[in-house]
């Protein structure tokens, strides 16, 4: 199998990220349960300013601070929706398992700077299955995971790499490669608009408090 070579702006996005990839059936439930209210619908994907609009409101120990409130939901790429915010730090794991009482919720999580690279998976309103590997202090390989594995990690998926390497952090391209969403599609979908939705302030609030609690533990 041929191994493919993510762009640069492909590795920008998911080198050090935490997303969620929601079916587009799905859509309404997750702005329903959070209220989100739509902001903007015109930017492109791919160079969604809105996501940078604030980052020197906030000195080095406020960078938590930065658009927590939004939440950037990408084109439809063949039924799927590729969800973006920095909630999903905190609270993934409770959003995902109230809006995967109909459908599956995949929720993805890598950053090559620790380096980890995780996944879990939502059916039915329960996390299903969870697997995380990563690089200790020591250089020794860990993993860590629960539930039954999926059929996709019982046979031989696209490989992929950049030119830093570190090619098994990118399953979760690899997943989305199996659900039908190949490298060109993501990268089609950079040069189409997005939409930006933002919290409500009591939940910003919240997040701030968590955040800053989580800070000083």
């Amino acid at each position: 199998m041929r191994i493919q070579t993510v762009s640069e702006k492909v590795f920008e996005a998911f080198s050090c990220n935490r997303w969620l990839l929601v079916h587009e059936s799905t859509m309404s439930s997750l702005i329903s349960y959070l209220d989100l209210k739509l902001i903007d619908e015109k930017q492109y994907w791919g160079n969604n300013t809105l996501l940078e609009e604030n980052t020197k409101k906030f000195s080095a120990d406020k960078w938590y601070l930065q658009n927590l409130e939004k939440f950037v939901i990408s084109p439809a790429i063949n039924e799927w929706h590729i969800v973006d915010a920095m909630y999903l730090d905190l609270f993934s794991d409770k959003l995902c398992r109230k809006i995967s009482d109909k459908n599956i919720v995949y929720e993805f999580y890598t950053d090559l700077w620790m380096p980890i690279m995780s996944y879990r998976i939502y059916k039915e309103s329960l996390c299903v299955r969870s697997y995380e590997y990563y690089i200790d202090s020591d250089g020794k390989d860990e993993v860590s995971e629960s539930g039954e594995p999926f059929d996709f990690e019982k046979i031989g998926l696209q490989e992929f790499t950049s030119e830093y390497g570190y090619d098994c952090f990118f399953y979760p391209l690899a997943v989305m490669d199996f659900l039908g969403i190949r490298l060109q599609d993501i990268e089609n979908a950079f040069g189409k608009t997005c939409r930006t939705y933002e919290l409500p302030e009591v939940t910003v609030a919240k997040l701030i408090k968590l955040n800053e609690e989580k800070l000083n533990t």
